[in-house]
């Protein structure tokens, strides 16, 4: 996942920003879980809070200024979206003659 964008909107903007490798070790240190961990885990087990505070560090590191993040918390009108960069060279398959 690192190299993706992460877009979440509060205070009636939405914002960008890279998912870093900074981000996601801070994440491991900050809830003790592992990286493959948070997305391996059975349905329903992961928490919410785990992606907004992704989201939130990114949007901390790129500059975009959140507040605390409990505080930012009151703000988010939107979940957190994950866009994953292309693969580069995997476009459509060719059709089999």
């Amino acid at each position: 996942m690192i190299g993706s964008q992460i877009t979440v909107t509060w205070g009636g903007v939405q914002r960008t920003a890279p998912l870093t490798a900074a981000v996601v070790v801070a994440f491991e240190r900050t809830y003790n879980i592992g990286w493959n961990a948070l997305y391996a885990a059975q349905p329903g087990t992961a928490r919410e809070e785990w992606e907004l505070w992704i989201a939130w560090e990114a949007m901390r590191r790129a500059g975009h200024g959140p507040k605390l993040f409990d505080e930012w918390l009151n703000e988010v009108e939107s979940g957190v979206s994950v866009s994953r960069p292309p693969v580069v060279g995997q476009g459509p398959l060719s059709e089999t003659p």
